[in-house]
C-alpha cells in the first residue's frame, strides 16, 4: 500500500491510500497509522477512493487504529469507500459487539461531522478567532445577511488555518494553495471539494 500523508488542518490527520504492487508488506501503512494515532489530533481521515481492495493485514490495521483512537476520544473516518471494500473490511473486523468502522461517502460529509461534533479535547483550543487570520482573501463583501457574514467568516477562518498549516509544514505559504482556496472562501465550492482539489494539486507536485 502506498500512503500519502497530508496535514491540511490542525485537527485532521489525513492519509490517502493507493495500491502499490511493489510493496511486499503493510509496514508503511502500519507506520502511518501509528503516527496518526500518536498525533493527538481528534480526527484521522483515510481516503480510500483509489483502493478497490486491500489485504487482510491492512484491514486489521485499520480496525486496530480505530480501537486505539476511540480509547483517547478521537475518531477514525474512512472516506469514499466502495461497497465491495466496505464488505471486505467488515469481514476482517472483530466479532461480537465492537463498533463498526466509520465510513462516509465524501470528504464533505467528513468535514460536516468534524465541525458539528463537540470538542473531545478540552485542553485544546479550536475556537474561532474574532478576526480573520489570513490577509490572502478579499474583505467581507457588502450586502450580506448576518447569517451569510458568519458563514463567510467561518470559511475564511478555515481557509486561513489550512494555509497556516501548509506553511508550517512546507516552510512557507504556497500561492497555488491560496488560489485553490479562493472559490471555497467565496462560497462557490464546499470544504470537501476544496480539500479534494488540494489533494489533486499536491499529488501532481
Amino acid at each position: 500500500m502506498l500512503i500519502v500523508h497530508h496535514e491540511l488542518l490542525p485537527e485532521i490527520y489525513l492519509l490517502v491510500l493507493a495500491p502499490d504492487p511493489a510493496a511486499p508488506s503493510e509496514f508503511e501503512l502500519a507506520h502511518h497509522l501509528s503516527c496518526a494515532a500518536r498525533s493527538g489530533k481528534p480526527a484521522v481521515w483515510v481516503d480510500c477512493r483509489l483502493v478497490a481492495t486491500m489485504s487482510a493485514t491492512a484491514a486489521r490495521l485499520l480496525w486496530a487504529c480505530q480501537y486505539r483512537l476511540r480509547r483517547r476520544g478521537a475518531q477514525l473516518v474512512l472516506c469514499r469507500v466502495s461497497a465491495a471494500l466496505a464488505q471486505q473490511l467488515r469481514q476482517h473486523g472483530p466479532s461480537g459487539t465492537a463498533p463498526d468502522l466509520h465510513l462516509v461517502d465524501s470528504l464533505d460529509e467528513a468535514a460536516t461531522q468534524l465541525h458539528t461534533q463537540p470538542a473531545q479535547h478540552p485542553n485544546r483550543n479550536y475556537s474561532q478567532p474574532r478576526t480573520m487570520p489570513c490577509s490572502s482573501f478579499p474583505p467581507l463583501p457588502a450586502g450580506l445577511t448576518p447569517a451569510q457574514e458568519r458563514a463567510w467568516t467561518q470559511r475564511c477562518w478555515t481557509a486561513g488555518r489550512i494555509i497556516a498549516q501548509q506553511a508550517a509544514t512546507a516552510g512557507g505559504p504556497d500561492a497555488e494553495v491560496i488560489i485553490h482556496l479562493q472559490p471555497y472562501v467565496r462560497g462557490e465550492i464546499t470544504l470537501g471539494q476544496a480539500i479534494g482539489r488540494l489533494l489533486d494539486y499536491q499529488a501532481r507536485h
